[in-house]
């Protein structure tokens, strides 16, 4: 009975020297030379081949240029001077040069009043011309209106076909008489007169008068304030084309100073 009681406290004590004699004989070993812990950082080596030599390819890429075309540049317009109209004198006479041909010009004086062009001649031989500069022509009818205000002493004269060869001029005196004449620019002829007269049509004096004259083919006109005096055919000269215009000069015959003449207008028109 007492065996059977002690058999449990001898395996119970038994278990605990067991566990006892384990922990006992147990041993912790610590490294005696523990490895040094780095604090570099190392960075990792990256290897780059780079060729020694660069080769191009054969057939690059076309690189797109922007091709820039500059802006056109237009011709100036010319301007578009007319060529059948009326001169009233009152605007701009840029394209009515004048031309002293004979004479003092130092005694010619031109100027524009509120009714046209005023011209002043102080010596007798002079002789003074306008000529419409930008257009020539061939077939043409000119009509002038002007007004004596000095002396009956003037020579009013129309001009057609001006050019380096000559020109056909008529010439309407104020104290009555007329010529129709040739200016030979080539020759030796010079001034050669086609035809002269006399006609009541002129008003004398310090009135207004209109002269008009046509070239056409080689017949030359002359019409005074509305009559026809005279026509005649050019059978030598003719001069085919060139520009117009008109004129003032102090009568040969009547050699008085000063001349002033008015010019109030010029029509140029077809035949």
């Amino acid at each position: 009975m007492k065996i059977r009681l002690l058999a449990p406290f001898i395996i119970m004590t038994s278990l605990v020297l067991f566990v006892g004699l384990a922990c006992g004989t147990s041993t912790t070993i610590q490294p005696t030379n523990p490895p040094a812990i780095s604090t570099q950082v190392v960075k990792p080596t990256i290897q780059i081949d780079i060729p020694t030599q660069l080769v191009l390819p054969t057939n690059p890429p076309a690189v797109p240029t922007q091709v820039i075309i500059p802006p056109t540049l237009l011709p100036p317009t010319p301007t578009p001077y007319p060529d059948y109209f009326t001169e009233s004198f009152l605007g701009d006479l840029s394209l009515w040069p004048h031309n002293v041909t004979l004479g003092d010009e130092t005694k010619f004086s031109d100027s524009q009043t509120g009714k046209g062009l005023r011209v002043e001649l102080e010596d007798p031989d002079l002789y003074v011309y306008y000529l419409y500069d930008p257009i020539t022509y061939q077939d043409v009818r000119l009509d002038l209106t002007y007004k004596n205000l000095a002396h009956n002493s003037n020579n009013i004269n129309l001009v057609c076909r001006s050019s380096s060869d000559g020109w056909f001029e008529f010439t309407v005196q104020n104290d009555g008489l007329y010529q129709i004449w040739v200016y030979d620019g080539t020759g030796d002829d010079g001034y050669v007169m086609l035809s002269s007269g006399g006609s009541t049509a002129i008003r004398a004096g310090q009135q207004e008068n209109e002269i008009s004259a046509t070239c056409v083919g080689n017949t030359l006109t002359l019409y005074i304030n509305g009559s026809q005096v005279r026509r005649i055919t050019d059978t030598r000269y003719f001069f085919s084309e060139g520009q117009i215009g008109f004129g003032v000069n102090i009568s040969p015959n009547n050699p008085v100073t000063p001349v002033i003449v008015e010019f109030e207008s010029l029509s140029i028109s077809q035949p």
